[in-house]
């Protein structure tokens, strides 16, 4: 990561950090804090990382065998909506019928593609796409991965950000109709509500599923 993105505290000197633990209070933990400045200078697009390497250690401390001594750490970017959720709601697709159900509740993470963008990810499933029951079974839609963007209103719209060709040509459209939910981030609770619909040019109809979701803040990432 360019030096010139971020400072740590505490801070680096004479390429070292210094870290100071209390042998009275058997203190076993610190943290060095990495503050990015100006995000806007955040290259969204790379994945940066921070190498440290224990020096030496002076005093009581001794390093454990099964400790090693170099640490790589992952730098994430986090918009305003990247974070765990808990969510609720319904689905019902009109081409699958009655038989086709959501699966609700579920752990849900929406991790931070941009400055206002975050992808949906299903940690249980392992994937980017809507599962659902198919008649006892889960299932999911190919070419139909939703992404949300977040504007500075706190209005949430919705996007597919895998291309889906011709004839098909799967997309994703926010739904605003009778029932529609608020489609509204709440930065006070850090929650929200939406829906939205899979569009599918070879459906009948073409926007042919209706998904109503409430996603309950549980934490970072």
């Amino acid at each position: 990561m360019p030096t010139a993105l971020y400072t740590l505290s505490p801070a680096i000197t004479s390429g070292k950090i210094t870290l100071d633990f209390n042998v009275t209070t058997q203190e076993q933990a610190k943290s060095v804090m990495i503050t990015i400045p100006n995000i806007l200078n955040f290259d969204f697009g790379k994945k940066y990382a921070l190498a440290f390497k224990v020096e030496t250690i002076t005093g009581e401390g001794v390093l454990s065998e099964a400790a090693s001594e170099t640490l790589v750490i992952n730098i994430m970017a986090a918009n305003k909506i990247d974070g765990k959720y808990e969510v609720t709601g319904t689905f019902v697709d009109y081409v699958g019928g009655p038989t086709w159900l959501g699966i609700y509740p579920k752990d849900i993470q929406l991790i931070t593609l941009g400055l206002n963008n975050a992808a949906k990810y299903d940690p249980f499933y392992g994937t980017y796409n809507y599962i659902f029951d198919a008649a006892g079974g889960a299932s999911g839609f190919g070419g139909w991965t939703v992404c949300f963007t977040v504007d500075d209103n706190n209005n949430i719209t919705v996007y597919n950000s895998t291309n889906d060709p011709l004839p098909r040509q799967r997309t994703a459209v926010l739904y605003t109709g009778d029932g529609a939910a608020s489609n509204k981030f709440n930065p006070t609770t850090h929650s929200f509500d939406v829906s939205y619909q899979m569009s599918q040019l070879t459906a009948s109809p073409v926007l042919r599923n209706l998904i109503i979701e409430h996603y309950e803040y549980k934490g970072p990432r």
